[in-house]
């Protein structure tokens, strides 16, 4: 059996808003003065309510959106296409230990993966190095060909990983280091783990929302991960280079709630483009659970829940 060690070695190889009294007059005086024009008058009584409904709702929006220039950041992200979701009738993922003590998620002798941090919707590091379990006949499992795939809740499926299948390596019967195709969304996912095209085994996890970004700059956190009542470390990716950046929350009215620097303390080159990301540090405190946005450099991110 291959201790820690080896293990690692292994994987390294691989909003709604009101008018202000003045606003109200403003808009009242508008329809006054169309209702009191000479050419309302001469439009026929049948046409005058509609023309008035019209009037106001025009007014009412041109006064919003001047009032409150942010409204779309907010409002565009909170429509979201209705589909039609697919039940599973899959086990939850269970979290358990190995002999050598690997902690793991997945069935218990039938198929898991090693359990390290949370997997995020459209991230492809998290899931850059894994180590899949299979248990049964050991004959039947080394060097067999083995695929996972994934579904979601809307029926959407993708070929997560395939390869051979090894030895044992602790207590399981076969094992293979390799790497997960990023998933496209966030929610519960059916992973099905298959042996020269069998299946072997299946169970169900969640998958957390996607990190906050902007053009230029990423969080390595998920929303559902960040800590709420105290301040929260943080980094953020960018293929910026600057000494420092400023980082502001806002609620979902659009006020400032906080603002921090977080300073540059890093460099790395990004494995598949090759490209130099610089890491900033911070902190940063999300007072309750709620709907928030973050404007970094003066970038702002999509609006997110924690």
């Amino acid at each position: 059996m291959k201790d820690t060690q080896t293990i690692q070695d292994e994987l390294k190889s691989l909003s709604k808003y009101s008018l202000s009294d003045v606003q109200k007059q403003r808009v009242l005086t508008a329809i006054r003065d169309k209702r009191n024009s000479g050419r309302m008058k001469e439009r026929s009584p049948l046409f005058m309510p509609i023309l008035s409904s019209a009037a106001i709702m025009i007014v009412i929006f041109i006064l919003v959106a001047s009032e409150f220039p942010n409204l779309k950041y907010w409002s565009s992200t909170s429509g979201t296409e209705t589909k039609k979701q697919i039940e599973f009738h899959t086990p939850d993922g269970e979290r358990f230990e190995l002999e050598n003590g690997q902690k793991v998620i997945g069935v218990p002798n039938k198929v898991a993966f090693l359990d390290g941090m949370n997997f995020v919707a459209k991230d492809k590091r998290r899931g850059a190095k894994v180590m899949v379990y299979f248990w049964g006949d050991p004959e039947k499992l080394a060097g067999k060909g083995f695929k996972i795939k994934g579904t979601n809740r809307y029926g959407e499926e993708l070929v997560l990983s395939e390869g051979t299948l090894g030895g044992a390596i602790s207590d399981d019967d076969a094992h293979a280091p390799t790497r997960f195709a990023p998933f496209p969304t966030d929610g519960e996912w059916k992973l099905s783990f298959f042996v020269d095209d069998k299946l072997h085994g299946e169970f169900q996890f969640n998958v957390l929302p996607p990190f906050p970004q902007t053009k230029h700059y990423t969080l390595d956190t998920s929303p559902k991960e960040m800590a709420t009542g105290k301040d929260f470390k943080l980094s953020i990716e960018s293929t910026k280079k600057k000494k420092e950046i400023m980082v502001q929350l806002m609620n979902k009215e659009g006020k400032l709630i906080k603002e921090e620097r977080f300073k540059r303390t890093d460099t790395f080159t990004d494995d598949d483009s090759s490209q130099v990301i610089y890491q900033y540090d911070g902190k940063i405190e999300l007072p309750e659970k709620g709907t928030w946005m973050l404007i970094i450099d003066g970038e702002r991110t999509q609006v997110f829940k924690n």
